[in-house]
């Protein structure tokens, strides 16, 4: 366990890394290039929720369009079932609404 307050403070009995090379730009240049890449990423920013926003509604409309079509489906296999239950169901009530036919004796 270390006793360091911040990772960049060197550890104790290390000593620290002196920097032989210093590439300073002249603050206009450095104003310039930091302006150009905030509006680089502000850009890819906008792009980006852009294309979010496009995915978010196209699944949306998947969503709709797929429950849309379950929905059918189950209208058309509804419909289908009754279809085919009719004939039998009519010919089985079919001897509850007639009156037997009574046979009278001659005589």
């Amino acid at each position: 366990m270390t006793t360091r307050k911040l990772p960049h403070e060197p550890r104790p009995g290390e000593h620290p890394k002196e920097r032989t090379e210093t590439t300073e730009a002249p603050p206009d240049r450095t104003r310039a290039s930091l302006e150009a890449k905030i509006a680089e990423l502000e850009s890819a920013a906008a792009e980006a929720k852009d294309k979010y926003l496009r995915l978010a509604a196209d699944f949306d409309n998947y969503k709709k369009r797929s429950r849309q079509e379950h929905m059918e489906t189950i209208q058309h296999a509804s419909a289908e079932l009754i279809g085919r239950l009719l004939p039998a169901l009519e010919i089985s009530t079919r001897p509850l609404t007639t009156r037997p036919k009574v046979w009278m004796r001659p005589g």
